[in-house]
C-alpha cells in the first residue's frame, strides 16, 4: 500500500498486529517510498529539470510494455523523457508485462536485471514458468 505518513499511521493503528516469524506486521519499509503512485507527482515535477535524453543504444521495454528502439531517428526521444520522468514515476510498473514484451520482442539469449539488488529475480522465475 501507498499513503502519506498520516494515511500510514492510520493503517498501522487500524490493522490488527500480526507476527510472521521475527517479523511483526503492519511494517513501513525503511528508504521506501509510494513509488510508481500519484503520491509521486511531486517528485516528477522536479524531475522536469532533467537535460533531454540521448537516443538509446540498445531497444528498451517501459513498464507499460512499450518497446523503445535503439538508434537516433528510429526512437522518439522526446515521448521516452516524457514518459520516464512523468508516468513512470507516477503510474503502476507493469514488470510482468514489460519482462512478457521484452522477451516476445527481442528473444534475448540473456535476460540483466538493473535495479536495487536482486529483489526482483524471484518476479522473473515467476514470469518465465
Amino acid at each position: 500500500l501507498a499513503a502519506d505518513e498520516p494515511g500510514l499511521t492510520s493503517l498501522k493503528a487500524a490493522l490488527p498486529p500480526v507476527a510472521r516469524g521475527r517479523t511483526r506486521f503492519p511494517l513501513s519499509l525503511p528508504g521506501h517510498s509510494a513509488f510508481h503512485t500519484p503520491l509521486m507527482a511531486p517528485m516528477a515535477a522536479e524531475l522536469e529539470q532533467t537535460p533531454p535524453f540521448a537516443p538509446p543504444t540498445s531497444p528498451l521495454v517501459d513498464g507499460s510494455g512499450r518497446l523503445w528502439p535503439a538508434g537516433g531517428e528510429a526512437c522518439d526521444v522526446a515521448a521516452l523523457r516524457e514518459y520516464t520522468i512523468h508516468e513512470q514515476v507516477v503510474a503502476p510498473y507493469r514488470f510482468a508485462h514489460s519482462l512478457e514484451t521484452a522477451i516476445g520482442a527481442l528473444d534475448p539469449e540473456v535476460l540483466v536485471l538493473l535495479g536495487p539488488g536482486a529483489g526482483l529475480g524471484g518476479a522473473i522465475g515467476q514470469v518465465l514458468s
